[in-house]
C-alpha cells in the first residue's frame, strides 16, 4: 500500500496535542511553581536561595543578517546499520566494477627519478605502485609528470615505499626539499571485491571484460564457470549484518534485477541459474527461491515478490547467486523496494528522506571517508552502474565498496531543500577542478547548471586535510595544503561556469590547533571561508561523576564561543577574519573517544537528552559568535568501536532508519532549532537573576576535557526576525531545575504563540531502546506581555509569533 505521509503527520499532530495541553500550564507559571523551581536551581550555580526571574529583551540589532538553517553530514553508504542508506540494498559493488586507487605521498626528497614516501607503515606491495601516473603537486619540481616503473613495499619502522619514477621533463637531479605526489593507478579485474564467494569441484569466479551486456553502463561482469561434475560457483552478498539487531525490515512489494546470460561455450544453455533470497533469523525467512532459465544472450530479468518481516526478525539477508552445471555471465544487481513514497524520486531510501526532510537541512555534507576521498570527479560524475571502486589508504591495497555519487547525492539536496557541501577529493588535478565546476556551473553543454538550484554550493577540498588517519588523501603540513588550495581554488575561479555569488570556496582547518590554521590561511589564496569542527567531551576520565560529566559538557559551548579569554570558535573566527575569510563548522557533535569511562556512563551521557541541549547551545552560540554554516555530524552511522573495547553510540544522529526511526537528542537539537531559524538572527539582553555557575572541573585535579568556566549562564537565548515573524530560543543548561524567564522591551511574544520544547524526564534519557527525548509542540492561543514562562531543567524552548 502506498504510505501517505500527510496521514501520518495529522496522526502525531492530535497525538502530540494531547500531550502538549497537559505540559502547557508547566510552561506558563504561577508563583508557587516559580518558588518551587527556583529552590532547586539554585544547587546547579552552588548558591543557595531562591532563584529570581530573568528579564530578556529582545532587540532589532542584527548579529547575522541571513542566517541558515543547521546542516547536517549525509554519512558514510554501509551493508550493516543505519549507514544504509540507498534503494539499492546491495549497493556494494553491483556492477561488478574494477577499481582505482590515487593517494597523495609525502616524499622525503622531490626527485625526478624516485619518490621515497615518509610514511614506513603503509600497506602497498611490491610493485603496487608500477604503472601508475603521477604529478608533483608541491616543491621544486611542481606540475612535472610521468609513469611509475616500480615500487618497493615500506619496511616497516624505517622507510616508507620508494617508487621509480620516469620523468617526461628528462631531469633527473634531486633536489632535497621535501615535496607531495599524487599517484594514481587503475587496477581493472576482481568483479567479486564487495562480494562473498564460495566455490566447489573446480568452479571459479573471474572477471569478465569482453562479454557484457549492450545495456550496461560499465565496463565488466562477473563470469561464473561450474561446468564439471560436482561444480558449484555462488556469489553472495549480505546487508543488515549487524549481530544482534536490526536497522531494516522488508515490508511491501520488491524486485530483484540483474543481467545474465549462459556463456554459448557452456554445455548447459537453458539453465544453470539459482536465485535465493532469505533473512537468517530464527526462524529464517525466505523471500525468493528460483530457479532461472537463462538463454544464450544477455537478459534483463526481473524477480518480483512481497515481503513481510515478522517484528522480531533480526539477523542478517542474504542474497545468493548460484551456477551450478554452466558458466554464467551476471551483471548489474539491484534490489529495491517498489512500492515507497511516490515523492520520493532519489536513490536514497524513503526513511532516509524522511529523516531529512523532518530535519530541513541548511545545507547537506557530502562526505564519504572511506570510498570518495580517493576518487576522481569523472568517477564520482559517472553513473552508478559506471563507477568504479576508488581508494585512497596507505593502510590498505583495495577498496571494496562503490559508494553514492554527485548527480545522487545533488537530487537528494534539491529533494530536502538544502545547499549542497561537496568534499573534493584533494588529489584532483586542475583539469578535474574545471571539470566539477563546469558540471555544477552549466558550462557543459546543460541547459542549466546545478548552481542555479541552490542558494550556494560550498566546496572544500580534502577533508580533514591535516588529519594522519585519512593518510594517503591528506597534505598535513600547512603551508603546503594552503598552497595546494590556492592552485586549485584559482584555477575554479578561472573555470567556465564559476559564479563567485554561488560557490563557497572552504579550506579545512583543525578546530584545537589554531596557530596551525593561521598557517593554512596565510599561505592561500582564493578562499572564501576557514570551516573547523569544535567537537565535544573528547575525554571523559574514569573517576568523573555522571553529574560532574554533565557539568562539563554543558559549560563547553560558552568556553568555545568566548571571548575573553577566547575559545575555540572565538580564536579560529580571529584566524579567518585575518584572511578576509568566513568561519563556518563542518562537523560538530560530541567526540567521546579519549579516557576511561564505563561503557554505563558512555550509555548514560553521550546520546542523552543532556547532550542534545549541549548541541543546541553550541550550534546557537557559534551563530551568534559570526559562524553561519554548520553540518551536524552524521545522518547515518550506528556506533564506533573504541580502543579500550567499549563501544560508543557515535557518529550518527539516528538510531536506525527503517524499524523505529528513533533520532538521537542531538539529531532532535537541530530539528527543532531550524523550526526557529530564517531572516535575521537579532541580540537578546538578559537581565534580572540571569543565573550562573563555575564549572571547575576541568581544572588539572578532575580534567574533564580541560572545561573549565567562571560564571556560566545557566539560560542561553537568541532571536530571529523574519519579515513579519519572530522567534526566540531559550535553552536552560541547569541540571536539575526549571528557570522563569520574561520578556521586556517593544518586542515580545504576543497573541498565538507556538511554543514547542525538546525535553526529557531525566538528563541522561535516551532514545536508544525507547522514545524518551521528544520534541512536543503546543499553543498558547493568547499569550500577554509580561507572562511569565517557565524553561524546564535540560530542556530547550521555541516561542514563535507573528507581529
Amino acid at each position: 500500500m502506498q504510505k501517505t505521509r500527510g496521514k501520518r503527520r495529522q496522526r502525531w499532530s492530535v497525538q502530540s496535542s494531547v500531550l502538549a495541553a497537559a505540559l502547557l500550564g508547566a510552561f506558563l507559571c504561577t508563583p508557587t511553581a516559580d518558588y518551587l523551581h527556583s529552590r532547586v536551581a539554585a544547587a546547579d550555580r552552588g548558591g543557595s536561595g531562591a532563584l529570581g526571574v530573568t528579564h530578556i529583551e529582545i532587540q532589532d540589532t542584527v548579529l547575522q543578517p541571513a542566517v541558515e538553517r543547521m546542516g547536517i553530514n549525509l554519512g558514510e553508504q554501509t551493508f550493516f546499520d543505519s549507514g544504509m542508506m540507498l534503494k539499492n540494498l546491495v549497493a556494494r559493488n553491483p556492477g561488478f566494477e574494477g577499481g582505482s586507487y590515487r593517494s597523495i605521498l609525502h616524499c622525503v626528497h622531490a626527485d625526478a627519478a624516485r619518490c621515497t614516501d615518509d610514511d614506513a607503515d603503509s600497506a602497498w606491495p611490491k610493485d603496487f605502485w608500477r604503472g601508475g601516473t603521477y604529478e608533483w603537486i608541491t616543491g621544486p619540481l611542481e606540475g612535472r609528470k610521468g609513469t611509475v616503473t616500480g615500487s618497493t613495499a615500506a619496511v616497516r619502522g624505517d622507510t616508507g615505499a620508494v617508487l621509480q619514477l620516469a620523468d617526461a621533463g628528462g631531469n633527473a637531479r634531486t633536489v632535497g626539499a621535501a615535496a607531495y605526489m599524487v599517484v594514481h593507478k587503475s587496477m581493472p579485474g576482481d568483479a567479486m571485491a564487495g562480494w562473498w564467494a564460495q566455490t566447489q569441484g573446480g568452479a571459479t569466479l573471474t572477471t569478465e571484460t569482453a562479454d557484457l551486456s549492450p545495456h550496461t553502463a560499465g565496463k565488466q561482469a562477473l563470469r561464473m564457470t561450474a561446468e564439471g561434475p560436482g561444480a558449484v560457483a555462488q556469489a553472495i552478498s549480505y546487508f543488515d549484518t549487524t549481530e544482534g539487531h536490526t536497522f531494516l525490515r522488508l515490508h511491501g512489494r520488491y524486485r530483484l534485477s540483474f543481467r545474465a546470460k549462459v556463456d554459448k561455450g557452456s554445455s548447459a544453455a537453458g539453465k544453470g541459474l539459482s536465485v535465493a533470497l532469505e533473512r537468517i533469523s530464527t526462524p529464517p525467512a525466505s523471500f525468493v527461491k528460483q530457479n532461472v532459465e537463462l538463454s544464450g544472450g544477455w537478459q534483463d530479468l526481473h524477480l518480483d515478490f512481497e515481503a513481510k518481516d515478522a517484528a522480531t526478525a533480526v539477523g542478517a539477508v542474504r542474497l545468493m547467486f548460484t551456477a551450478e552445471q554452466a558458466t554464467v555471465l551476471l551483471d548489474d544487481v539491484s534490489l529495491e523496494k517498489m512500492d515507497g513514497e511516490v515523492d520520493n524520486a532519489t536513490v536514497f531510501r524513503d526513511e532516509v528522506v524522511d529523516a531529512l526532510r523532518a530535519y530541513r537541512p541548511g545545507v547537506l555534507r557530502f562526505m564519504q571517508s572511506a570510498s570518495a576521498l580517493g576518487s576522481t570527479v569523472g568517477n564520482l560524475l559517472a553513473p552508478p552502474g559506471a563507477r568504479v571502486r576508488e581508494g585512497y589508504s596507505a593502510w590498505s591495497s583495495e577498496q571494496t565498496d562503490v559508494g553514492y555519487g554527485l548527480p545522487e547525492f545533488l537530487e537528494l539536496c534539491a529533494a530536502v531543500h538544502a545547499d549542497p557541501w561537496i568534499v573534493v577529493p584533494a588529489g584532483v588535478s586542475a583539469g578535474e577542478m574545471r571539470e566539477l565546476i563546469a558540471y555544477l556551473g552549466g558550462a557543459n553543454g546543460e541547459r542549466r547548471g546545478w548552481s542555479a538550484r541552490f542558494v550556494r554550493i560550498h566546496l572544500e577540498l580534502g577533508n580533514e586535510a591535516w588529519n594522519s588517519l585519512y593518510k594517503g588523501a591528506s597534505i598535513e603540513e600547512p603551508e603546503a595544503y594552503g598552497h595546494r588550495t590556492a592552485a586549485l581554488f584559482r584555477v575554479a575561479r578561472q573555470s567556465a561556469g564559476f559564479d563567485a555569488k554561488k560557490f563557497d570556496l572552504i579550506i579545512g582547518g583543525q578546530a584545537g590547533w589554531h596557530e596551525r590554521n593561521q598557517q593554512m590561511v596565510t599561505h592561500t589564496d582564493g578562499a572564501d571561508t576557514l570551516a573547523v569542527a569544535p567537537y565535544l567531551l573528547h575525554d571523559i576520565p574514569g573517576s568523573a561523576t555522571q553529574d560532574a560529566v554533565f557539568g562539563a559538557l554543558l559549560a563547553q559551548p560558552e568556553q568555545f564561543a568566548a571571548m575573553s579569554p577566547p575559545g575555540m570558535i572565538a580564536q579560529n573566527k580571529m584566524v579567518a577574519k585575518s584572511g578576509g575569510l568566513g568561519l563556518a563548522i563542518y562537523e560538530e557533535n560530541l567526540h567521546s573517544t579519549e579516557g576511561s569511562p564505563s561503557q554505563a556512563m558512555i550509555d548514560a551521557v553521550v546520546p542523552s537528552a543532556g547532550a542534545g541541549v549541549a548541541m543546541a547551545s553550541e550550534m546557537l552560540q557559534a551563530m551568534r559568535a559570526g559562524v553561519k554554516s554548520q553540518a551536524l555530524f552524521s545522518l547515518a552511522g550506528w556506533r564506533f568501536h573504541r580502543t579500550d573495547g567499549t563501544w560508543v553510540p557515535l557518529w550518527g544522529t539516528t538510531v536506525d532508519m527503517g524499524v523505529t526511526n528513533r533520532r538521537r537528542p542531538q539529531f532532535l537539537a537541530g530539528q527543532i532549532i531550524n523550526t526557529a531559524l530564517g531572516g535575521a538572527m537579532t541580540a537578546t539582553v538578559q537581565t534580572g537573576d540571569d543565573p550562573v555557575w563555575d564549572e571547575t572541573a576541568g581544572d588539572e585535579t578532575a580534567g574533564i576535557d580541560g572545561v573549565k568556566v567562571q560564571g556560566a549562564h545557566m539560560l542561553q537565548s537568541f532571536a530571529f526576525h523574519d519579515g513579519r515573524r519572530r522567534a526566540v530560543v531559550l535553552i536552560n543548561l541547569s541540571r536539575s531545575a526549571g528557570l522563569t524567564v520574561d520578556f521586556a522591551g517593544a518586542v515580545q511574544p504576543h497573541g498565538r504563540v507556538e511554543m514547542s520544547q525538546l525535553r526529557a524526564g531525566k538528563i541522561s534519557d535516551s532514545n536508544e531502546d525507547a522514545e524518551n527525548v521528544k520534541i512536543i509542540p503546543g499553543v498558547v492561543p493568547d499569550f500577554k506581555a509580561g507572562q511569565k514562562v517557565t524553561v524546564p531543567g535540560f530542556s530547550v524552548m521555541i516561542l514563535r509569533w507573528s507581529e
